[in-house]
């Protein structure tokens, strides 16, 4: 059975979550990530923190395929169709695919 928070709970909650996101350029994580993956010099895709907190799959794709672009790694992981895929393509993938997808770079 759910129960509803009141208002006042409620509303403590949303500033807590607000005061978090807030500090996020205070999260080390972030800021080394920032470094570490900036040096390879790509400009896609931007490594924004709020990319960072939550990666959204297409983020992950782009930034995957910018570090192989760079790098070499992983060759061979995925084939040309998923690592050249189009934003459009990319979107019409089924959840099985995101989560297959998801799986191979885990």
């Amino acid at each position: 059975v759910a129960t509803r928070l009141p208002k006042a709970s409620f509303k403590l909650l949303v500033r807590a979550g607000e005061a978090f996101f807030s500090m996020a350029s205070e999260i080390p994580w972030i800021k080394t990530s920032q470094a570490k993956l900036g040096a390879f010099g790509f400009k896609k895709p931007p490594l924004k923190e709020k990319l960072l907190q939550k990666p959204k799959l297409r983020f992950i794709r782009d930034l995957l395929v910018s570090v192989q672009k760079a790098t070499g790694f992983p060759a061979g992981l995925f084939t040309d169709e998923v690592m050249k895929a189009s934003t459009a393509a990319f979107k019409e993938w089924s959840k099985d695919n995101k989560v297959g997808f998801l799986k191979r770079i885990h």
